[in-house]
C-alpha cells in the first residue's frame, strides 16, 4: 500500500499486482540524504477499497495504472491514478504538502484532490491531519458537469437530463455521518442554497437537509422523454 508507506493515510486499503519503486537521495551525509530524497512509485493492476466505518459498506476502484512521487526537500507528494469504476474511466490526482507542526504538535497536509469521470469533475481541498483516517476530514468540495444524466452509468441510476450543473460546499466526515454545509447548487440559471447530511449510524442510511432557491427557472428542469420509472417494451405496446 504505497499511500500508507508515504505516510499520507492510515486507513487506505489498496492492493496492487505489481509495484516498482525508484529512490534518489542526494547529499554528502546521512542528514543531507534524508533531507533531499525523492521516491517514485509505480503500480499496475490493483484495487482501492473504500469502506464506510459504520455500516461496513464497501466500494472499490479498479486501478489500471498509478504513480506516486514524494520529495522530502519540498515535503510534497503527488499521486496520479488511471482507474475505472464499474468500467467507467476515471482520472484521479492527489497532491499534498506537509506543513510545519502547529503549536499543539499536530502535523497537517495541505491537500488537493481532483477526479474526472463520466463527464463530471470533482475537486476537494483543505488541511488534513497527517496519518489520519476519513473521520474528521473537513474539505471544500466542488462538483460540476454539463449534464446530470452523464452520471447514469457510474451511479447505476436514471437521472434527469438537467445541466449544466455545479455543487459547492464544505464536506465534513464525522463518526456516524457525512455532512455538506454552505451548499450552492446551480442548474442552468437556477441557484439553490442549503445543507445536507447522510447518517450511517443505523442499519440504513438516512438523508436529511434542505435546499432553498430564491428564483426557480422552469426551463432549467426540462425532462424531455426522461422518466424515473423504467418502461418495458410490453408496457409501451399496451
Amino acid at each position: 500500500n504505497f499511500l500508507r508507506k508515504l505516510q499520507l493515510a492510515t486507513e487506505i486499503d489498496a492492493h496492487s499486482k505489481r509495484l516498482t519503486a525508484h529512490v534518489v537521495a542526494r547529499g554528502s551525509s546521512i542528514g543531507e540524504l534524508v533531507d533531499d530524497t525523492e521516491v517514485n512509485i509505480e503500480t499496475h493492476a490493483g484495487r482501492w477499497y473504500l469502506t464506510d466505518p459504520n455500516q461496513a459498506g464497501t466500494a472499490y476502484i479498479e486501478v489500471v495504472q498509478g504513480t506516486a512521487k514524494a520529495t522530502t526537500r519540498t515535503r510534497q507528494t503527488v499521486v496520479k491514478i488511471d482507474a475505472r469504476i464499474d468500467e467507467v474511466p476515471m482520472d484521479f490526482t492527489l497532491e499534498t504538502k506537509r506543513l510545519p507542526k502547529s503549536t499543539g504538535g499536530k502535523e497537517f497536509l495541505d491537500t488537493k484532490i481532483k477526479a474526472i469521470a463520466a463527464g463530471a469533475k470533482l475537486t476537494m481541498q483543505g488541511l488534513v491531519p497527517r496519518l489520519s483516517g476519513l473521520r474528521g476530514l473537513d474539505l471544500h468540495v466542488s462538483f460540476s458537469g454539463n449534464r446530470i444524466d452523464s452520471l447514469d452509468e457510474l451511479l447505476n441510476v436514471s437521472l434527469p437530463p438537467f445541466g449544466p450543473y455545479s455543487v459547492d460546499g464544505q464536506l465534513r466526515i464525522g463518526d456516524t455521518d457525512y455532512s455538506l454545509s454552505d451548499i450552492t447548487f446551480r442548474v442552468g440559471e437556477t441557484i439553490a442554497k442549503g445543507h445536507l447530511k447522510v447518517s450511517t449510524a443505523g442499519a440504513k442510511s438516512e438523508l436529511t437537509g434542505i435546499l432553498e432557491a430564491k428564483t426557480f427557472r422552469l426551463d432549467d428542469f426540462q425532462l424531455g422523454d426522461w422518466s424515473p420509472v423504467a418502461v418495458t417494451n410490453e408496457e409501451n405496446r399496451g
